[in-house]
């Protein structure tokens, strides 16, 4: 900035002095008297035709000054905001959005189709724990139940000895197996000697199988609970 003030300053004097010597030509020898004014305010002393010939010889090269004129090249500045044209390039990054196409994967929502766990249930069975102990008495409670693809009542059973004394030689003379309705779903007896001994208070696991003869309520409902009831003879081992 510094420099253009100054070249400024060099031309406007430059301008001034070619108008002051342009003058003497076309003007009266008045117009000398007033160059001889102007220095007066540098050398009271001064005569005006030095005027003239102080510096401005030295300022000739001011045909340079439009070389100088270069700076505006230096306007080249406004080029330099190519840099928003680089956001258009940026602006890229949206087509890079294809996640949402990544949205296929409500697609995988064939996960209900998974629900297909509840046919499994369709097994019907019924499971129990209870393997409490009823004192001086051999009892039966149900672990196990479920139909066979046979058509045939499985009930897998704990046999549990309530006495004081090792039993043995079971026979079950009458098993009935009732579901939660209280309804009779098959009826059978069974010889259990080959079950062998039981201890006292302890039990044994063995399976009662009811054929298709003994079953009274086919495909009967066990998921919802089942309960026993029996007459067993044994002897004391």
């Amino acid at each position: 900035m510094k420099k253009l003030i100054a070249i400024a300053l060099i031309l406007t004097l430059a301008f001034a002095l070619t108008a002051c010597k342009e003058t003497p030509a076309e003007t009266t020898p008045e117009d000398t008297s007033s160059e001889q004014t102007a220095p007066i305010t540098s050398e009271p002393t001064g005569n005006g035709d030095n005027t003239p010939e102080t510096e401005e010889p030295t300022e000739s090269p001011e045909p340079e000054k439009p070389v100088s004129s270069e700076e505006p090249a230096s306007s080249k500045k406004p080029a330099t905001s190519s840099k928003p044209a680089t956001n258009p390039t940026s602006s890229q990054k949206p087509a890079t959005s294809s996640k949402p196409a990544a949205s296929s994967k409500p697609a995988t929502s064939s996960k209900p189709t998974t629900s297909s766990k509840p046919q499994v249930t369709v097994k019907n069975e019924y499971f129990a724990s209870n393997t409490a102990s009823v004192a001086n008495e051999v009892y039966i409670r149900p672990k196990h139940v479920y139909w066979g693809e046979d058509g045939k009542l499985h009930a897998e059973s704990y046999v549990i000895n309530g006495t004081a004394k090792t039993t043995k030689d079971f026979i079950v003379r009458s098993f009935k197996v009732f579901d939660s309705n209280n309804q009779l779903i098959a009826s059978a007896s069974f010889d259990a000697r080959g079950m062998g001994q039981i201890p006292s208070n302890m039990n044994r696991v063995h399976t009662f199988t009811f054929g298709t003869d003994c079953i009274l309520k086919p495909n009967a409902t066990l998921s919802n609970g089942v309960y026993f009831e029996f007459e067993i003879g044994y002897n004391f081992g």
